[in-house]
């Protein structure tokens, strides 16, 4: 069966988007445990980065994935702006549009879609290190 490492974005001092007091580590720990659940209960085996608030960094966390020999590598954030309600929806950040990550990103966004999220794309960020870090999709 699948192994699919699930990374919740920042933790520790490093709290990440806050709005109305919420911060983004807690909100995206939350959310990778309920889609853990959801994975497992399909048979899908699950790797967390985390599960506390506890900071690592994106090079440990890429690191981590490899060592486990992950098969995906899934990192949940919630993303800001200074202007309220700027954006909305879901974004997919990939090293490339090609082969089996953008597969999986290009999935990933159409299933939210049909349950209502407004699909922002599939988008290459080479730069991020849990992107270009990792050995897997």
């Amino acid at each position: 069966m699948a192994l699919v490492v699930l990374d919740a974005g920042h933790g520790g001092a490093n709290p990440g988007a806050i709005y109305n007091g919420r911060q983004e580590k807690n909100d995206v720990l939350e959310l990778v445990f309920a889609i853990g659940r959801v994975l497992e209960d399909n048979g899908v085996d699950v790797y967390y980065t985390r599960t506390s608030d506890v900071y690592e960094s994106p090079y440990q966390k890429a690191m981590e994935g490899n060592e486990v020999g992950a098969d995906y590598f899934v990192s949940i954030h919630r993303n800001s702006s200074p202007y309220p309600n700027q954006y909305t929806g879901i974004e997919t950040l990939v090293y490339n549009r090609f082969g089996r990550a953008a597969e999986l990103a290009y999935n990933i966004n159409s299933q939210l879609e049909q349950v209502g999220f407004i699909n922002q794309g599939v988008n290459e960020r080479p730069d991020l290190v849990v992107l270009n870090s990792t050995e897997m999709p």
